[in-house]
C-alpha cells in the first residue's frame, strides 16, 4: 500500500495551522480505528480535496489482498 498526498505530479499543500491538509485528514481517521482502510483514505481524499478547493488529489496504490482497519485489524463479524 502506497498513499500519497498528491496526485501524480502534481504538488502537496501546506495548508494553513500545524498540519498540511493531508496530515489533518489522516488524522481525523485515526478517530475510528474500526474504520476499514480503503475506506478510510476515500474519506482522506475527499477532505484533502475539500481543503484544497481540488487544487490537490491524494491518490493510492494498494495491493491489499484482505480488508484492514486503521488499527491493523477488524472486528470479526
Amino acid at each position: 500500500m502506497s498513499p500519497t498526498p498528491r496526485n501524480e505530479g502534481g504538488a502537496a499543500y501546506d495548508g494553513i495551522g500545524p498540519h498540511s491538509p493531508f496530515a489533518h485528514a489522516f488524522l481525523h481517521s485515526l478517530e475510528a480505528p474500526e474504520m476499514e482502510f480503503e475506506r478510510a483514505t476515500r474519506h482522506i481524499r475527499l477532505d484533502v480535496i475539500k481543503r484544497t478547493q481540488g487544487l490537490q488529489v491524494p491518490w493510492m496504490r494498494s495491493s491489499l489482498l484482505l480488508p484492514i482497519s486503521i488499527a491493523g485489524h477488524l472486528p470479526q463479524a
